[in-house]
């Protein structure tokens, strides 16, 4: 079932359901910054004052793991707009919360190693055609001073197993050659 098809209305007419429901619907929108009043206000009325805390831990964890648009000041400011109460220091729901800090610390380090990796790889295959337009020009220029001079004509395989300042080299002896300046 397709979540975000459905009217909100339509979810569940079970609080504690539409409360999963919802947040499963926005939970990895950035929607979600508009839609988390509504939703920690159904669960407010949902669920008894005394088993709230272990929703609000829930709800914490689930939106830090999959939300990346809302950050963990926001989303604990809009929790205390709606309840009173707080996430008490070393609790189960402090400790998930920081475990949660720190496996998107980590997966932002990966992706931001990722990023680089692909960076430098686009710039290697970037360098990498530079080199081979310059190359191929050279070979042509020196395929062309080669037919003019009367030399034997070196094939293409043979001038591409060569480095780049080997082909200029070889050009500029050519073309010494071909203005007279060399015999």
């Amino acid at each position: 079932m397709d979540l975000g098809r459905r009217a909100d209305d339509e979810l569940s007419r079970e609080p504690i359901l539409q409360v999963v429901l919802r947040l499963l619907k926005y939970g990895r929108s950035p929607l979600l910054r508009s839609e988390l009043h509504g939703i920690l206000n159904l669960l407010q009325r949902a669920v008894p004052t005394g088993g709230v805390e272990v929703w609000l831990e829930v709800l914490g964890v689930y939106v830090m793991a999959v939300n990346e648009s809302i950050k963990l000041d926001e989303l604990n400011h809009i929790i205390k707009s709606v309840f009173p109460t707080q996430i008490e220091p070393n609790s189960l729901a402090d400790r998930l919360l920081q475990e949660g800090r720190e496996e998107g610390r980590e997966e932002g380090r990966e992706e931001g190693r990722e990023e680089g990796r692909e960076e430098g790889r686009e710039e290697g295959r970037e360098e990498g055609m530079e080199t081979g337009l310059k190359k191929g020009k050279l070979t042509a220029r020196i395929q062309t001073l080669q037919e003019s001079l009367g030399d034997e004509i070196t094939l293409d395989s043979e001038l591409e197993k060569r480095e780049l300042d080997e082909l200029q080299t070889l050009f500029e002896t050519l073309k010494k050659r071909r203005d007279g300046s060399e015999p």
